[in-house]
């Protein structure tokens, strides 16, 4: 049985429109932009004109050597500060050995470890 085309159904689809058509202006149509954009060599703002790379930004990406930390060294090659040592910048605050976070030294009444212990 075929559905017929009646008025009912033509005003549901006339209100349903304009959401149809805001959905497709602020979501679908972004979503494709950006993703060209991504296979460019596009900034936000750079003099340079854009060119097409393909999916190089993608292999690069997920090209494993991504970033290399390496400590701070003086011009002799030496480490600059111990990673365990309090930070000039943070004011009292010394790294954890084995953590990524940093833990307050100052107000908590801890003290920075030594270099070479562990913490209990």
């Amino acid at each position: 049985m075929a559905s017929k085309l009646t008025a009912s159904n033509r005003a549901g689809w006339g209100f349903a429109l304009p959401g149809f058509a805001l959905i497709a202006a602020f979501i679908v149509l972004p979503f494709f932009f950006a993703f060209w954009l991504s296979l460019t060599n596009q900034r936000l703002v750079s003099p340079n004109p854009t060119e097409f790379v393909g999916l190089k930004n993608y292999r690069d990406l997920l090209d494993p050597v991504v970033i290399t930390l390496e400590p701070e060294r003086d011009d002799a090659g030496a480490v600059k500060r111990d990673a365990t040592a309090p930070s000039p910048n943070c004011g009292g605050c010394a790294r954890s050995p084995g953590r990524t976070s940093f833990r307050n030294t100052k107000d908590a009444g801890v003290v920075p470890l030594a270099p070479g212990t562990t913490p209990r």
